[in-house]
């Protein structure tokens, strides 16, 4: 395989501009989840019931995601150095299962009023944010000074 395909590139752009939304909603969704922990009138935040949708439908298009990569695959790697690839595989693997699990919490505490869901959902979103600045500053390592070919393997589908 040289590249990945058009699907797993729409999913993998898909998924990055719904966390994006989910990070811009969060603080409109922890407002309207403390309103009703609290027994309180839940404020009208358009933006928290973004963060429900777009949580949903993260996890459904990461369902299809994961299971591109197990079906398809992923292009290998130029040749790296080891300790790059295991932190690129370890990497992979944590934000896999981030997109997976973090809607599934979040679907707990708001659904199935789990406030040990809520703390835990809200107390990942440093754990999120890492990976992701990890995994932008590698695809921009990889790219500028690596001058390999992984940003644009993610960029175009494989002919």
């Amino acid at each position: 395989m040289k590249g990945y395909s058009r699907a797993q590139i729409a999913l993998h752009w898909s998924i990055a501009a719904l966390v994006a939304v989910q990070v811009i909603a969060h603080e409109a969704m922890e407002q309207v989840y403390a309103a009703r922990q609290r027994g309180e009138a839940i404020p009208d935040l358009p933006l928290a019931d973004a963060h429900v949708a777009c949580g949903v439908l993260a996890f459904v298009l990461a369902v299809a995601r994961v299971y591109l990569r197990v079906v398809r695959g992923a292009p290998p790697p130029e040749s790296e150095r080891p300790a790059l690839r295991l932190a690129a595989v370890v990497t992979h693997m944590l934000l896999y299962a981030i997109i997976l699990v973090m809607p599934i919490i979040g679907t707990l505490a708001w659904f199935w009023n789990a406030p040990s869901a809520a703390l835990v959902h809200s107390a990942a979103m440093p754990l999120v944010a890492v990976l992701i600045l990890v995994h932008t500053v590698a695809a921009l390592y990889h790219h500028f000074v690596l001058k390999t070919d992984v940003l644009r393997r993610m960029l175009r589908a494989a002919r």
